[in-house]
């Protein structure tokens, strides 16, 4: 348990805390895209259709222009 609340400390020292400095630029939503895609990614394989391109291509194009409209 340890080792999990220190990488969520890190993770959010090095990567959060920079992202949110740059938060009126382009770099949060390029942040917000990419971490967007992940959990898609991480929803298509729960659901098992990351195999399936009809499903899974389209997804993945809408998760990552969401956070730039």
């Amino acid at each position: 348990m340890f080792k999990r609340i220190l990488t969520g400390v890190i993770a959010f020292c090095f990567v959060l805390v920079p992202i949110l400095f740059f938060a009126d630029t382009l770099v949060l939503p390029i942040a917000v895209a990419l971490f967007t895609m992940i959990a898609t990614y991480e929803l298509l394989h729960c659901v098992g259709l990351h195999k399936n391109l009809w499903v899974s291509a389209p997804m993945y194009l809408v998760s990552a222009a969401l956070p730039f409209g």
